[in-house]
């Protein structure tokens, strides 16, 4: 199904899946390994199976995922930063981007300054033309509240005024999310027929 068709919906949703998925072996590790719950959004579950889906043959042993033999921030961060400072990267800890400034244009949106607070000190970063910008943009652990044997866990969102709503990876996204899409320029094929030229973006993503 189409993420257009799924839009806002659960994972519960009668039209999407059926209930005994949520009773199946499959959904028990599933749920567990990946931290999600009936309720939880379609679309991040159909994202999540799109990119698991080479391991669903051997999940129930996990044979399919490749493990270091050191634990992942000693086996693969510390090297990895050891690499970098090599190379004369400056990593600024204490760090936290809170808005990228961008233009759209000339069918492209482009990102000119990251905005972000530096052990509570607000700065800003202007960015040139060659620079690459790449945003974490959420986390589906970033708001995580936990409960206890007599406390109902805090549900954190940006009506109740979690951590700073919607906390640090979730923010930087809904900013971006509302610049206006740039107006696509129109050009002329090579049968002569007008299209627009396609949108591209200086503000790349991981999550």
């Amino acid at each position: 199904m189409r993420g257009s068709r799924i839009g806002a919906r659960r994972q519960d949703d009668p039209e999407l899946v059926r209930t005994p998925l949520f009773r199946s072996k499959f959904w028990l590790i599933w749920s567990t390994t990946f931290a999600f719950a009936p309720w939880h959004s379609a679309v991040e579950f159909k994202r999540y199976c799109l990119r698991f889906l080479h391991l669903f043959s051997t999940i129930d042993t996990f044979a399919g995922i490749y493990r270091t033999q050191l634990n992942q921030f000693d086996a693969m961060v510390r090297p990895t930063v050891a690499w970098l400072t090599a190379r004369g990267v400056r990593l600024e800890m204490g760090t936290e981007v809170t808005d990228v400034d961008i233009v759209a244009e000339g069918g492209t949106k482009t990102a000119t300054r990251l905005r972000y607070r530096h052990c509570g000190e607000d700065r800003a970063i202007d960015l040139a033309e060659r620079d690459l910008v790449f945003v974490t943009n959420g986390s589906m652990t970033s708001d995580t509240s936990y409960g206890s044997m007599d406390t109902v866990p805090v549900r954190n969102t940006e009506r109740t005024g979690g951590r700073g709503n919607f906390g640090s990876a979730w923010l930087p996204r809904v900013r971006i999310s509302a610049t206006p899409p740039p107006s696509l320029p129109r050009s002329v094929s090579p049968n002569g027929n007008r299209s627009q030229s396609p949108r591209t973006t200086r503000a790349s993503s991981t999550g």
